[in-house]
């Protein structure tokens, strides 16, 4: 429901990364030297290649030591197929059945996180929303603990920042498009409403829970 509300935005004309299409498209990829990042043309086949071989590697050869925003926890099959429907089905935008524990849903997030990371570096910059501070601190301490990180990575202009409010966070969003960066933006609410802003951006995903995943979000 949340991508078809999304479908039918009037939206800025943004080159979002798309991994359904199987022709080759604008892809966004860091350019670590250029205060201002361009986006160059990669094939499309290329980067499901190494989104595939990513999901693999997590899945059947754990790095609990490896480098941060290396994935570092144990990979189920169940997780690989919710990642891979956002990427492939979803097209990096749209929502996803919880797992049924915050724990869990966090270690999806962290394994797109973690794709996206090896795909763009440090251009991606993730905005969390959850609607309170136990939720964040628990987003917060399950990111570090998946991905390696600390909390020197937590910020306003670090790699994860942390928003009780989507007002707050569509405004860092903004401002991170401006400057040419990707945001992902991660949604963890019990409230089933959400703010079609936060639909207009390249990349998204929201945690859905088994009793509202029959029914439609309101916006």
């Amino acid at each position: 429901d949340l991508a078809v509300a999304a479908e039918q935005l009037e939206l800025i004309n943004h080159n979002p990364p798309s991994w359904e299409n199987n022709n080759p498209n604008p892809i966004p990829e860091p350019q670590n030297n250029n205060p201002n990042p361009q986006f160059v043309e990669k094939n499309f086949k290329q980067e499901t290649r190494q989104i595939r071989s990513l999901l693999d590697q997590y899945r059947t050869r754990p790095d609990y030591y490896g480098p941060p925003w290396q994935l570092r926890r144990t990979f189920e099959p169940i997780h690989a197929e919710r990642v891979t429907e956002w990427f492939f089905t979803q097209g990096g935008r749209g929502s996803l059945r919880s797992m049924g524990s915050r724990l869990q849903n966090i270690l999806i997030a962290s394994a797109i996180m973690s794709i996206l990371y090896q795909l763009y570096g440090d251009r991606t910059r993730t905005l969390i929303l959850a609607d309170t501070p136990e939720r964040l601190g628990e987003w917060r301490r399950g990111l570090q603990d998946c991905l390696g990180i600390s909390r020197s990575d937590f910020g306003p202009n670090r790699g994860v920042v942390l928003f009780e409010t989507p007002e707050a966070l569509i405004q860092k969003g903004d401002r991170i498009m401006e400057e040419e960066d990707l945001p992902l933006i991660i949604m963890d609410q019990t409230d089933d409403k959400v703010s079609l802003s936060l639909l207009k951006f390249p990349l998204w995903l929201a945690f859905v829970s088994e009793q509202n995943s029959q029914s439609s979000y309101y916006y």
